[in-house]
């Protein structure tokens, strides 16, 4: 597939970057569905790139992304940085998923939401941070953090603990955490093995799983004297203390595999069809728009009023507070 940011000699490496190589048309698309980043205008591209980063102004671009545009961009946040292709459709499996998803990925690049060629595909850092689980705000695909995430900072998983996991699920100690943590993703992501280690479990703490695996991926347990499913699934690493009291989660590459690689329960990369409720004659039609004109040329009116009155002060950039 081709993209417009692959015509230049070597990969962008920001989204400035990517901004320079566009064409002319490319950036007037990306300024008429943002028109928010014309306000002032830039100075250039780099401070463009920096206004359609900054948070308020990717909520609006992401409000206003159709249902399987914002479905992409939900399984792009909890997916490596950058993301593959052949990855991120895994996520979002299905025949009508796979032939609408080359538009879902123009329409959040035309946005300046996404950047980066099809190999190194990089959502805008605001937009991850909008859209990656937290424990205060859940991602909208149910997820939860990757083990990574979920057992640094405030975890509590110390890197005797990890290496206690990797005990009990029958693999070799390491000499540091990181290269536990690593290898105890890999048994995670791995189908056969994963399969193997989730047929061990007992059915109280299968059923468990079975109540997160969609999501929300948060319980709470007495972790101080956890029950036989809990800790079951506590000494596997399936669940992790999050460091909030009492309060575990489900890691990220565990749900992955219960749910057979997708991020959404249900995709909907088909708009729904649009059907009338009701019929209203050109008479009706004729009225309900003079009133909204006149309506409109009142508050008009209205407003100009006031500003003779008080006139608004000018930015120094130009235009109006």
């Amino acid at each position: 597939m081709s993209t417009e940011q692959n015509g230049g000699p070597a990969a962008p490496r920001t989204l400035a970057d990517d901004l320079r190589a566009r064409s002319d048309g490319a950036l007037a698309e990306l300024l008429r569905a943002r028109p928010d980043l014309l306000s002032p205008v830039p100075n250039d591209l780099t401070q463009l790139a920096t206004r359609a980063g900054t948070r308020a102004s990717v909520v609006r671009a992401v409000e206003r992304l159709d249902r399987f545009a914002l479905q992409t961009a939900e399984a792009l946040a909890v997916s490596p940085d950058p993301c593959p292709y052949t990855t991120l459709a895994a996520l979002l499996p299905g025949e009508e998923a796979a032939a609408r998803l080359p538009r879902a990925l123009e329409t959040l690049r035309a946005r300046a939401l996404l950047w980066g060629d099809d190999e190194r595909l990089r959502l805008v850092r605001t937009a991850r941070e909008l859209l990656a689980p937290t424990p205060a705000s859940p991602s909208p695909t149910g997820l939860g953090p990757s083990l990574a995430e979920a057992t640094s900072g405030v975890s509590g998983m110390s890197p005797g603990r990890v290496q206690e996991i990797l005990e009990t699920v029958g693999l070799p100690g390491t000499h540091d955490p990181v290269s536990a943590l690593a290898a105890l993703t890999s048994l995670f992501t791995d189908r056969e093995r994963m399969a193997a280690l989730l047929a061990q479990a007992p059915p109280e703490s299968a059923a468990m799983l079975d109540k997160l695996t969609w999501g929300p991926p948060y319980g709470t347990v007495e972790l101080d004297s956890p029950s036989a499913p809990v800790a079951w699934l506590l000494d596997h690493g399936l669940l992790v203390p999050t460091g909030a009291p009492r309060t575990v989660v489900l890691p990220r590459e565990a749900a992955l595999h219960l749910r057979e690689g997708r991020a959404h329960r249900v995709l909907e990369p088909v708009p729904p069809a649009v059907e009338a409720h009701r019929e209203y004659g050109a008479e009706a039609v004729d009225a309900a728009a003079a009133g909204q004109a006149y309506t409109a040329l009142t508050t008009l009116e209205e407003l100009l009023g006031n500003w003779e009155a008080e006139p608004p002060a000018v930015l120094r950039a130009g235009g109006l507070a």
